[in-house]
């Protein structure tokens, strides 16, 4: 997703092979020293149950989120069918909850069920939701100081590009009643040094997903030329298609995962900063059912603009993968010196 990445997974239960393996999945998940933690969020059942399964397949993902009260980005998850008891698929739905929290090295798991039939997980970066009020957003610092390094928070205005970083040392709530209509993410570095700044919360202030739509311009077809008309507005230069970043995006873009893997993207991108002048790379990625809705996302998520619209950037690296209607972009922005 954008702002939760769901992949629907028609897996089905009790009576089929993908059964039969499962107590050799639960030796592998046994097997690896970090195993993510159960939370409690059944709001996410109202995103992947079947009762609203036809309003989520024709709207954007991060508009169902919204409507559910859930600000957590980079959710993903699933459905599985089954017959029996719900006693007997809960191992089994556990396992495929770990496994998918690992592949995309979330540190937590959820899951519940739609009916007698059907039952839903996902994995989430973090533990639990942000608590918003109508004018305060309450932040649980202490929580997410245990598993990150850097926390940064940020605000995109709506009705212009301003985006405003905010100072995160020592605060626990903020006060949004003079803020204009536009978005609250907040960025976690997770300690252990794999993994580089994720998106773990983006949050609507004074707005509604289709408010904010009326000020957002999605014409010009492909990404790169809306990216270069949102800057070109701006007074900013284009950016230019570059064959190296394009190769670094379609590198990553297979992988399907949102997470930013710090040490891989520093090993890919060390040739190009040493030796053919690149600076600043920058890496961003989304998903979601249509180009369109990437469009949104990246112009929602305040880090994301940032890195749109950085006057300083030259280049722009593009990938992007659809499988089924799920749309996967990775991009890369960079400064390149015309000589070293």
């Amino acid at each position: 997703l954008i702002t939760a990445s769901i992949a629907l997974a028609q897996d089905v239960g009790t009576n089929t092979p993908a059964k039969n393996r499962l107590d050799s999945q639960i030796a592998r998940t046994s097997l690896l020293e970090t195993v993510p933690q159960f939370v409690s969020l059944p709001q996410i059942s109202d995103v992947l149950c079947p009762k609203h399964s036809e309003k989520a397949a024709s709207t954007d993902f991060t508009e169902v989120f919204w409507q559910a009260g859930l600000n957590i980005a980079q959710v993903e998850g699933g459905t599985v069918d089954y017959k029996g008891t719900s006693s007997g698929i809960k191992e089994y739905i556990k396992v495929q909850a770990i496994s998918l929290a690992q592949r995309h090295q979330h540190k937590f798991y959820t899951f519940g069920y739609c009916s007698p039939q059907k039952a839903w997980y996902a994995t989430l970066p973090v533990a639990e939701n942000l608590m918003v009020n109508q004018n305060t957003v309450f932040l649980s610092l202490k929580k997410l100081s245990q598993q990150c390094h850097n926390i940064e928070i940020a605000y995109a205005e709506i009705s212009s590009p301003k985006v405003t970083r905010i100072a995160s040392k020592g605060i626990s709530k903020i006060i949004t009643k003079d803020f204009v209509p536009g978005f609250l993410g907040v960025s976690c570095t997770p300690k252990g040094g794999t993994l580089g700044p994720q998106l773990i919360y983006l949050v609507p202030v004074k707005t509604t997903y289709q408010d904010a739509l009326q000020k957002l311009d999605l014409t010009s077809g492909n990404l790169l030329a809306w990216i270069n008309r949102v800057r070109k507005k701006l007074d900013l230069s284009e950016l230019s298609s570059d064959g190296e970043l394009d190769s670094l995006a379609r590198n990553l873009v297979k992988a399907r995962t949102l997470a930013h893997f710090h040490q891989e993207t520093l090993e890919k991108t060390g040739k190009l900063r040493r030796e053919l002048g690149y600076q600043d790379i920058r890496e961003l990625k989304a998903r979601g059912k249509s180009p369109d809705e990437i469009k949104k996302f990246l112009w929602f998520s305040p880090f994301h603009r940032l890195a749109l619209i950085d006057p300083a950037a030259t280049n722009l690296g593009l990938a992007e993968e659809n499988i089924q209607g799920s749309y996967s972009v990775v991009l890369f922005t960079s400064r390149k010196n015309a000589k070293l």
